[in-house]
């Protein structure tokens, strides 16, 4: 190769320029063509432990016929033969060894990636139809380093500096991703990231179903059909997480990992390593997920007791939090009722948990499953009606959601609304006797204090704590939020009279989006004697499960 004399002749030359006779592959052009490209993709991969002279010389000859390269990987890539006679022509081995070699190139000859994109499609329609082609994964045992396409695609994602300085312990950012690549790898499945992911789950499942998965499929470095699909479920948690997110599922890839867990847990052997890495596969589809769809489609289908006995099988903190991060997607109805159908609630493993459960759940399916029609009607009458008493405007519905305060986050419900009320009612009923409520007996200066009862639903069970905000005479900082305290409080000429105290509740829901802080919801703005029942807030007033309808300043309690 240091002679000046020396090229490889025959790729030297568009093949889409020959005759229709050598598009059969069978001809001695396109032969020593192969040939060529055999021995480029032979020689790069020596070069990974044997130094980089050889690489430098390679490259100098790549750099040349860059274009041409490129040329013969596509016209003889298996897109242009599938079901045909020439199928069974196609140099599938040479063409994965030649693709995994020249993209250890890509570090040092980033330009010729950016001006020749087409190896981008190349390398990613072979990988993603790969059961396509040829019958898969058998042909992993007899087709000679095709298992090499599965170690070029993630690299292939990442941009050329970022390859250059990668190391184990370097976490991957979005912005590590190359775009060109990113939309090459789309284009192969025409542009629908929904498609990729079905593609890609499908071929996983072919590599851990096979009765050996245990087969080598490389001799010199011993490598496994097992190893090969651990390498893709890592990669697909990286490309779900990190390269391309999306905020809604296909269905049927959220059953098919479900299903691939079950497995994994039912086969003979240590298949736990495998189980768990499908398990984070799926825990960050939810994460990334814009609505609760494919943790609901997970739970009904039982993934809660697969964890769960992952976890119990193999321990770790990875899988612990899971479960936990599981338990506090709970504040959301549609969740809660899928971890506890027809109200019997899914065992996390974790006492303090489960019995945390039963009381949302009861809440769910007893109380709102009941009223749920007649609330919601009467809050639609409620909020239509413009003869409602003016003087009964302070009680307005108290919930406050702000969403620019939390991103790109899974919204909240009015059906979640209703339930964050019902059950910080009942966590104030149960709880009301270990609050210690005092007062601030009345002085100069000092009127009665205000309590606030602060709920946090971001965990399960939620953490209730209390403030006392004394209230300040009117003129200070604080006179305009007094103000709203004062104008809903009862009347009473008692200052030591605990059922006119107004409590307010205020509920903490999550923010989803990494860089967001969680925003307040003011859960309940009533006096005591409404919120320790089932009223629910209208437009001018509160609406019991009768559809009876009480004022917020009325005095009488309700039974």
């Amino acid at each position: 190769m240091r002679h000046p004399q020396f090229r490889f002749q025959y790729l030297d030359v568009d093949p889409f320029t020959l005759n229709e006779l050598h598009w059969g592959l069978c001809t001695p052009e396109v032969k020593n063509a192969v040939r060529d490209l055999e021995v480029i993709g032979h020689f790069l991969r020596l070069t990974v432990d044997q130094g980089a002279p050889l690489r430098q010389l390679l490259a100098t000859h790549v750099f040349h016929l860059w274009h041409r390269i490129v040329s013969w990987l596509d016209y003889l890539h298996p897109m242009h033969h599938f079901g045909t006679e020439r199928m069974t022509h196609v140099p599938m081995s040479v063409l994965a060894s030649a693709l995994y070699g020249l993209f250890l190139l890509k570090p040092t000859l980033p330009d010729l990636f950016n001006e020749a994109p087409q190896i981008y499609r190349a390398l990613f329609d072979l990988w993603i139809h790969i059961d396509v082609y040829c019958e898969f994964p058998l042909a992993l045992l007899h087709i000679k380093h095709l298992h090499l396409l599965f170690l070029t695609v993630e690299s292939a994602l990442l941009r050329h500096d970022i390859l250059a300085k990668l190391n184990a312990s370097r976490r991957l950012d979005p912005e590590d991703v190359d775009m060109v690549a990113r939309d090459m790898a789309l284009s192969a499945v025409g542009h629908q990231p929904r498609r990729l992911y079905h593609r890609f789950v499908r071929i996983i499942d072919l590599f851990i179903r096979p009765m050996d998965p245990y087969a080598i499929i490389c001799m010199d470095s011993e490598l496994t059909l097992i190893d090969v699909a651990m390498g893709q479920l890592s990669f697909l948690a990286t490309l779900s997480n990190i390269y391309l997110p999306v905020s809604s599922q296909r269905k049927d890839v959220i059953q098919a990992l479900v299903r691939m867990i079950r497995f994994l847990l039912d086969r003979p052997g240590d298949a736990l390593e495998a189980a768990e890495e499908a398990s984070m596969v799926l825990w960050g589809m939810w994460k990334c997920a814009g609505d609760h769809r494919s943790l609901v489609w997970s739970l009904r289908d039982g993934v809660l007791d697969l964890i769960g006995t992952v976890h119990n099988k193999r321990p770790s903190n990875t899988m612990k939090s899971m479960l936990k991060w599981i338990a506090n997607q709970a504040m959301y109805v549609k969740v809660l009722r899928a971890l506890s159908p027809g109200g019997r609630v899914v065992p996390f493993g974790n006492p303090v948990v489960d019995t945390s459960m039963r009381a949302p759940s009861q809440i769910v399916h007893v109380l709102m499953s009941d009223f749920s029609s007649v609330l919601v009607d009467a809050h639609r009458t409620a909020m239509g009606s413009v003869d409602a008493p003016s003087g009964l405007a302070v009680a307005s519905f108290p919930m406050s959601i702000h969403p620019h305060d939390y991103g790109r986050s899974v919204p909240i419900s009015p059906l979640d609304v209703r339930f964050h009320i019902l059950y910080a009612r009942s966590l104030v009923r149960k709880n009301f006797a270990e609050l210690n409520l005092v007062e601030i007996p009345r002085s100069e200066g000092w009127q009665l204090c205000n309590y606030c009862l602060s709920i946090d639903l971001r965990q399960m069970p939620p953490q209730l704590s209390l403030r006392v905000m004394p209230r300040r005479p009117r003129g200070t900082h604080s006179e305009e939020f007094q103000g709203k305290f004062e104008s809903a409080r009862m009347s009473s000429d008692d200052p030591h009279d605990h059922s006119e105290v107004r409590y307010i509740v205020t509920a903490l829901v999550p923010a989803l989006s990494r860089n967001a802080k969680p925003y307040g919801v003011k859960a309940l703005d009533a006096p005591l004697s409404l919120m320790l029942d089932v009223y629910m807030p209208v437009g001018d007033g509160w609406i019991g499960p009768g559809g009876d309808w009480k004022s917020d300043c009325e005095e009488e309690s309700v039974k």
